[in-house]
């Protein structure tokens, strides 16, 4: 019996208590669309990249060698299925900037560039610029770029006649693009040369010298239809970079022999031309040697005056022949010399090497995914705790107002309706409230979170735009988690309420009996606290349920506020725990495969020379894979000091940062991230593999030490050697500075130029460069946990007003009536925001250890496999948490004196029988 009028009182319950079910509604908003829209953001970050890689053919692989790579090298590959194009890059001097310029081939369909301005280059004379060098250095199209050089200050490689260089210095800008290849802004290092750059620029091909390749760009048909950051592109990537290496594994030998034969012509050439110079010296001699035998004769025969003269002539001839026959000879034997050199030199080239680098060697795409894996971590967690919260203050706004209205629950039992029918009208109050709520949660959540957070990176990456990836199964989550709480806690309520009798229901509930509290019974106390404070004392005591539902909706939101401020605290934390507490050193040059000894002692020499270096550590590094059930395969680097400077290196130290570990007595020492992820403790044994190598090896780990990010076992040489059967290699120099702070970026920079044009170097890491890129992701994070605090704060606002505005008016009659004995406005509010300041008080002090403990879990949940948070929470942070949550207490308070003032005392005070 759904009359219609029946069905109006559900609007009009809402219409009259207007101001709590707008609080519900705030209550369901923010926590659906908090948890939608920060569990939206990771994806939308990925969605974005992916988008972008697609539209532009984002190349899946590039090739590069030690000598250079060839059209041979694009034939192999071609002929193999693959989509192949050369690319050619030098880095140049322009404004006092250094600028990666590459080919742009008319047609490419290979990491494509895209126009954001004007047009790529369509002549020799033309270059596309870096669309940040129009934002940064105020270049126009129509304007002139001018090179300091045309040339590289790089040598040609090992086997190439001659240097990459341009035509000319002076170019025309054509327009401003931007490419996917280089998705990082800052911090921008060449994979090939390991030397570091501002910006990059398009010329065409005919703008460059030669055909001299830097590497080649790849795409490979069996990746075209599969998405990146996935595990299905990744293992197919592992794949593919196996079959190019098996393309490539004969290519070495025949470059090496192509250089000989390519070579041994001219050698020949020279070889005979050098006999043939002899062998004319020889003639020449023999022929004088001749005619000094037929003057002797027709001096025997005719006597001395005869042949005096042609005597005189031929010693002249022979005086001049001798001198000719030095000098010629002198030269023959210094161009045999040089010639044994050069042929010396081409039977000592090194075998070239060949390196397959697909895109997570990319800096931009490999950071681009951490960070939105980063970001995914922490909104898998923090918004569960959030919703927690939302639907806990649903559940109690909801059986309060059900346990309010007793007495019209009765009436409608009296009048016949069923327990069904008197429970569709609270749940769907619950429900409208639930389903506005929701609604306007889900269509604010992702236009508003995903792109607030994404802003926090566009800084740090050039993405052209940024695409919301909508998530039904998230969004029916939320919904229903939202759903299940409200309704179940109609029903609930009712269900209790519909027991009773109609009778009982029709009679206001009695008052809980008073009881004497502790305090009472400590006379020499209470005595002293006046009447105010004792009838707030007894209320604390009297409604301990109300109160400690309020207690727990305090501490809940203060402990949201806390957890946002600590994860700021420790995720700001890990650059400095990493790269000034663990790492000391200032850079690391990694050397080639091919390096010799007396290539490191050449590196050891300039290093040494150079002016900002202090101490130079040898070490020798290898990289594992550590593989076991339930853990994803981990990189593990196992390095190994190769003379006793390491302690000006790193500082190890236990995880909990109290000793510290000295590696010639303490190895092997794990890091604590893998311990954590393999389950491995103190003496037990580690085991791995080394790619391309079925061996299984193992160590026994001795201690564990902290680490923040990456995984590494610290190991002796001897542990080393008995580890792999193997004698030890310096493969990588550890480098720190003379003066630690005082060495400027131009000083770094010059200084990884001049080890870059070294060919046995592979790559340069600077220590700054990576702390400042890693400090710039956790600067992202910050903003993040920026939205955390300001959501948790505009949660914590609604349910303070939401459990202060049911406390009120479920207590209207007992406000009325000390209003009627005299009390004035300001001591009604007062009588009851005494209760509520304590409440608040008690909340937040509970919410500190709360939020300490969801800190923690949240940190630890949220960490990627490769990375540590320290739990920090600055005292500073307690401070704000604790201030927010007291500042809405009191607002709120503002708000409810303005309502307690227009009470009407007559209405409220009416017998409800």
């Amino acid at each position: 019996m759904l009359t219609k009028t029946f069905l109006k009182t559900i609007f009009r319950d809402i219409k009259s208590s207007m101001g709590r079910f707008l609080a519900l509604v705030g209550i369901i908003l923010l926590g659906v669309s908090f948890y939608v829209g920060v569990r939206g953001a990771g994806p939308s970050m990925l969605k974005s990249g992916q988008q972008y890689y697609s539209d532009t053919n984002l190349a899946d692989f590039s090739i590069v060698s030690t000598y250079g790579v060839t059209d041979d090298d694009l034939k192999v590959i071609e002929d193999d299925g693959y989509q192949v194009e050369p690319r050619q890059s030098l880095i140049l001097t322009a404004n006092d900037k250094r600028i990666n310029v590459m080919n742009w081939r008319k047609g490419s369909k290979i990491t494509v560039p895209l126009v954001i301005t004007g047009h790529l280059p369509k002549n020799d004379q033309e270059i596309a610029l870096d669309e940040l060098m129009a934002k940064n250095l105020g270049y126009k199209v129509g304007d002139t770029v001018t090179f300091k050089d045309k040339t590289t200050l790089t040598e040609a490689v090992e086997g190439q006649d001659e240097p990459l260089d341009l035509k000319e210095k002076d170019y025309k800008i054509s327009g401003f693009v931007t490419s996917s290849e280089y998705l990082e802004r800052y911090n921008r290092q060449s994979a090939q040369t390991a030397a570091s750059y501002d910006y990059y620029a398009y010329v065409s091909d005919e703008a460059f010298n030669n055909d001299t390749y830097t590497s080649l760009l790849i795409r490979s048909p069996k990746l075209e239809h599969t998405v990146p950051y996935t595990s299905d592109y990744d293992d197919q990537v592992d794949q593919e970079t196996d079959a190019l290496e098996d393309l490539l594994s004969k290519r070495p030998e025949e470059v090496l022999d192509g250089i000989r034969s390519d070579a041994q012509p001219s050698i020949d050439d020279a070889k005979k031309e050098i006999a043939d110079g002899r062998k004319a010296l020889e003639d020449g001699k023999k022929q004088l040697e001749a005619a000094e035998a037929e003057i002797e004769a027709a001096r025997a025969q005719f006597g001395e005056a005869t042949v005096a003269e042609q005597s005189a002539e031929l010693e002249a001839q022979k005086a001049a022949f001798d001198e000719e026959y030095a000098e010629k000879t002198a030269d023959l034997d210094q161009a045999e010399e040089d010639l044994n050199e050069k042929e010396q030199e081409l039977n000592d080239l090194k075998m070239p090497e060949y390196f397959v680098m697909d895109r997570s060697q990319n800096v931009g795409y490999s950071e681009y995914q951490d960070n939105a894996d980063r970001v995914s971590a922490i909104a898998r967690i923090f918004p569960v705790f959030f919703g927690l919260v939302a639907a806990l203050m649903c559940f109690t706004a909801i059986k309060r107002m059900v346990d309010e209205q007793r007495i019209t629950i009765g009436m409608y039992r009296g009048l016949g309706y069923s327990k069904a029918q008197i429970a569709l009208k609270y749940v769907a109050y619950a429900f409208l409230a639930a389903i506005v709520g929701s609604a306007i949660g889900v269509a604010i959540a992702y236009p508003l979170f995903p792109p607030l957070i994404f802003n926090a990176y566009s800084s740090m990456y050039d993405l052209p735009h940024f695409l919301i990836k909508v998530e039904p199964h998230v969004i029916m989550i939320a919904v229903s988690f939202i759903m299940v709480t409200t309704l179940g806690a109609a029903l609930f309520a009712v269900w209790q309420s519909t027991h009773e009798s109609p009778r009982e229901l029709l009679q206001p509930k009695p008052p809980k009996k008073g009881k004497k509290i502790v305090l009472e019974r400590w006379t020499f106390l209470w005595r002293h606290i006046s009447f105010n404070r004792k009838m707030t004392l007894r209320n604390l005591f009297r409604y301990k349920g109300r109160n400690a539902m309020t207690v727990i909706g305090v501490a809940g939101c203060m402990a949201l506020i806390l957890t946002g401020f600590g994860l700021n605290d420790s995720i700001s934390q890990v650059t400095t725990d990493q790269f000034e507490d663990v790492q000391t050193f200032d850079a690391m040059i990694t050397f080639t495969d091919a390096a010799t000894d007396n290539d490191r002692d050449d590196i050891n020499q300039a290093l040494k020379e150079a002016d900002i270096v202090g101490d130079v550590l040898p070490i020798e590094s290898k990289n594992v894979t550590v593989s076991k059930d339930g853990m994803n395969d981990q990189t593990l680097m196992i390095l190994a000091p190769l003379s006793g400077q390491f302690d000006k290196m790193y500082h190890l130290m236990t995880p909990d940062r109290k000793t510290d570990l000295d590696i010639t007595k303490d190895s092997p020492i794990l890091t604590q991230k893998l311990a954590r992820l393999a389950d491995i403790e103190e003496g037990d044994t580690l085991h791995f593999k080394v790619k391309g190598d079925q061996t299984d090896y193992s160590v026994k780990v001795k201690s564990l030490a902290a680490n923040y990010l990456s995984h590494y076992l610290y190991v002796t040489p001897e542990e080393f050697k008995n580890i792999f059967d193997e004698d030890t290699v310096s493969t990588a120099y550890l480098v720190t500075y003379h003066d630690k702070g005082e060495v400027s970026t131009q000083e770094e920079d010059d200084f990884a130029e001049s080890l870059s044009e070294n060919n046995s170097v592979q790559a340069i890491t600077l220590m700054s460069r990576l702390g400042s890129s890693v400090q710039d992701t956790m600067d992202g994070l910050g903003v993040i946990t920026i939205v955390l605090v300001v959501s948790a704060a505009l949660l914590a606002f609604v349910v303070l007003y939401s459990l202060t505005q049911i406390n009120v008016s479920e207590r209207m009659r007992e406000l009325s009536t000390i209003k009627v004995l005299g009390f004035y406005n300001e001591e009604v509010s007062w009588y009851i925001f005494q209760e509520l300041l304590a409440l608040t008080l008690i909340g937040i002090g509970l919410g500190a250890l709360m939020g300490r403990v969801l800190t923690t879990f949240v940190l630890k949940t949220a960490e990627i496999d490769e990375t540590v948070f320290r739990v920090v929470i600055n005292w500073t942070s307690y401070l704000y948490a604790a201030g927010l949550t007291l500042l809405f207490a009191l607002i709120v308070m503002g708000v409810m004196h303005l309502v307690l003032k227009r009470v009407d005392m007559v209405e409220a005070l009416k017998a409800q029988d």
